[in-house]
C-alpha cells in the first residue's frame, strides 16, 4: 500500500511503512515509553500545581448530526493526545 500511495499522498505512505506488527518485546518497550511519557506529564502537572486545563474539545468546526462518519482521525488528533497522556 505504501508503494502505491507514494506518489499522490507520501505522509500517508511513511506512516503505511511504519505500521506493522510488532513483537512482544517492541511492544513492551513502546508501552514503557508511553509510561514514562505519562509520568513526566504528570509530574509537570503537580509542579505546575494544575488542578485542570481548559482546552478545546475539537480543533475543527463542528460536525453536523449524523455526519460523524465523515470524521477522520485528523479531527480526534488533539482530543487524543490530551486522553493519552491524563
Amino acid at each position: 500500500m505504501a508503494f502505491f500511495s507514494r506518489g499522490s499522498d507520501p505522509a500517508a505512505a511513511d506512516l503505511l511503512e511504519i505500521m506493522g506488527a510488532k513483537s512482544v518485546m517492541e511492544e513492551r518497550d513502546l508501552v514503557a515509553q508511553r509510561e514514562a511519557y505519562r509520568a513526566a506529564w504528570h509530574q509537570n502537572w503537580t509542579e505546575s500545581s494544575l488542578d485542570f486545563v481548559l482546552t478545546v474539545p475539537h480543533p475543527f468546526p463542528a460536525i453536523k448530526h449524523g455526519e460523524s462518519a465523515k470524521a477522520n482521525l485528523m479531527t480526534a488528533g488533539y482530543t487524543c493526545l490530551f486522553n493519552v497522556v491524563r
